[in-house]
């Protein structure tokens, strides 16, 4: 599996780690507004915007129009972009970032929750243009937060992983190993995070998601399922003047079933309920440049073709 995000190309993130280097926020945002209105008004869109486009109409159909799905997808882009400035530029001054994010009270209480047991737990989210940051804040009040990536990460996505680093979060890509080490997080207290939303045609079982069948990650239901610790679910949103929410669900706990597929399956679809929530809501803070809904969308673009 690679990573095809757009944002993760080289040149751009290249271009976008230097102007965190030599550029100050007023500048780099201004900076980054006019690269967006350029790349809306001339460019085209990129495959992996279209990519993005077809996962957005399985989830609302004909809700939106295809002008409102462009600007989606624009939108999506340019939020992220500005967010990866912020991530990188303040790595050096985590306050400074820090002093720009909101907690909701939900967040608030999982922080609590957190701090104030010795249990372990997972923490779930999409690919959400805050979610690097809002990762970040929870690291800064959890002593020990392990992060599962994809397996073999291209260079591009190592050197995010080396600044996730930097403010505190452990990456290991996906193996035996990370999950020996990520059991063993959870059984010291610590926090494992990792997403709901990037499909893997090598899981075992599919789970509804918006009405269509996916194969989501299950490694962090199952972790919680064998460690019998809680999950949360956070998001991490940006706002058109560069704040962040992080918001946080209640901690949910794994039911038991007869048989391990509907044990896994199941569980997973009650917390793919709040993904699919936060998604409705904000659609446009959705990054998700990878097909979710591999033989639906393959389907419905050669239906249009």
């Amino acid at each position: 599996m690679s990573d095809n995000n757009p944002l993760n190309s080289p040149p751009l993130l290249v271009a976008l780690l230097t102007l965190a280097q030599k550029a100050q926020p007023p500048f780099a945002h201004w900076l980054l507004k006019q690269a967006d209105r350029l790349r809306g008004g001339i460019i085209p869109l990129s495959d992996e915007q279209r990519k993005m486009i077809a996962n957005l109409k399985v989830v609302f159909g004909d809700n939106m129009t295809e002008k409102q799905y462009k600007a989606t997808a624009l939108r999506c882009f340019y939020l992220r972009s500005q967010a990866l400035y912020d991530f990188f530029h303040f790595v050096k001054d985590k306050q400074s970032l820090r002093d720009r994010i909101h907690l909701t009270d939900g967040a608030k209480a999982m922080i609590n929750y957190l701090k104030n047991t010795n249990s372990g737990a997972v923490a779930v989210s999409p690919h959400f243009v805050g979610a690097d940051i809002a990762g970040m804040e929870l690291a800064q009040h959890i002593k020990n937060a392990q992060a599962l990536s994809i397996p073999n990460p291209s260079r591009s996505y190592k050197n995010e992983n080396m600044i996730r680093a930097a403010y505190g979060v452990r990456v290991t890509p996906a193996s035996t190993r990370a999950m020996q080490t990520a059991m063993q997080t959870i059984r010291d207290g610590g926090l494992v995070a990792g997403s709901t939303d990037r499909a893997n045609p090598e899981e075992e079982y599919t789970v509804p998601f918006f009405g269509k069948p996916a194969r989501l990650p299950t490694v962090y239901i199952r972790l919680a399922i064998r460690l019998q610790v809680p999950v949360f679910h956070f998001t991490g949103v940006m706002s058109d003047d560069y704040q962040y929410t992080l918001d946080a669900s209640e901690p949910f706990f794994a039911e038991s079933y007869p048989n391990r597929q509907d044990e896994t399956v199941n569980n997973l679809q009650k917390v793919l309920v709040h993904t699919e929530n936060a998604i409705r809501k904000h659609p446009e803070q959705w990054c998700m440049f990878h097909p979710v809904w591999q033989n639906h969308i393959n389907t419905t673009e050669r239906e249009n073709s």
